[in-house]
């Protein structure tokens, strides 16, 4: 059951399709990156907001995971800075 806080079913269903529309609006301000929102294991409630990169000129990092939308805008526009400026990702 989609629930919000013992809340019931209704606030479940307005988080997510408030997720949806941040999950729209997000997909199309970043289209180099595949979004989405991850489901806690523990309880199956909503949990971190992801990007995994798809487009190397748009980003340096494979994957960013945050908190809130607003913390997953804030680092996916820091990518595009770095990307822009000509940096590069060392994974070794």
């Amino acid at each position: 059951m989609n629930t919000t806080a013992g809340l019931g079913p209704a606030a479940g269903k307005v988080r997510d399709e408030q997720d949806r529309r941040i999950l729209g609006e997000l997909r199309a301000d970043f289209a180099g990156w595949r979004i989405w929102r991850a489901r806690r294991s523990s309880d199956g409630l909503p949990g971190e907001w992801l990007a995994t990169l798809h487009d190397p000129q748009v980003g340096i990092t494979p994957t960013v995971m945050e908190r809130t939308p607003d913390e997953l805008r804030a680092a996916l526009l820091r990518e595009a800075n770095l990307a822009q400026a000509g940096h590069t990702h060392s994974y070794l």
